[in-house]
């Protein structure tokens, strides 16, 4: 499969093109936006790194204005490095 497929199969971030996502919420549902909370100071540097390198890989795209917004989870992986998580429980799962 490797050698049939290997754009497919290669190592890293993928991407799908000419293809665009929808997210269907209940009829008349009410956005939920959630300030963010304190990040523990010990790891405040390492969540920063994380996400300004998501970003810098296209994988997160920084906006302006958003009705909705859900609370994120750092989660620390055993090489010390930081797993950002979004909260979606709270936000988007009920609807």
């Amino acid at each position: 499969m490797l050698s049939e497929y290997p754009d497919v199969l290669k190592k890293g971030i993928g991407e799908i093109k000419r293809l665009k996502a929808r997210l269907y919420v209940k009829e008349n549902c009410q956005p939920k936006f959630f300030k963010p909370k304190l990040v523990p100071y010990a790891i405040q540097s390492r969540v920063e790194n994380e996400i300004k390198r998501l970003v810098s890989m296209e994988i997160l795209e920084p906006i302006k204005k958003s009705n909705w917004a859900t609370l994120i989870v750092p989660a620390i992986k055993p090489d010390g490095s930081v797993r950002i998580c979004g909260d979606i429980i709270v936000t988007l799962n009920p609807v």
